[in-house]
């Protein structure tokens, strides 16, 4: 039987089971599902299933280069929405409509 090499034994990709995707990730099976239907994650990366026996499987380098986008989306967005906040102008006009609004009635 011949040895595999340290970058032998790095070229084989790994599949993960659905239920341990989703744990990694922090959702249910059910959110897996949906996110194969995501068109938005699909440009992400987001790897339909391998099906083997009925069973769904990801590739775990699919998998991880998914989640650096993920992350990178992630902050890119948060950036974004820090400089919306330190605007001064959308801060005076949600402060204006807040002294505009009527109190509640109960």
């Amino acid at each position: 039987m011949p040895r595999t090499t340290a970058s032998a034994a790095e070229s084989i990709d790994q599949l993960v089971p659905d239920p341990v995707v989703a744990k990694e990730c922090g959702t249910s099976l059910m959110g897996l599902w949906r996110w194969d239907r995501d068109l938005k994650l699909r440009e992400l990366g987001w790897q339909p299933p391998i099906k083997i026996r009925g069973r769904n499987y990801r590739s775990r380098r699919a998998l991880e280069a998914f989640k650096a986008a993920l992350m990178r989306e992630v902050c890119v967005n948060a950036d974004s929405a820090s400089a919306r906040r330190r605007s001064a102008s959308g801060t005076a006009v949600r402060t204006e409509r807040q002294k505009r609004r009527r109190p509640r009635e109960w």
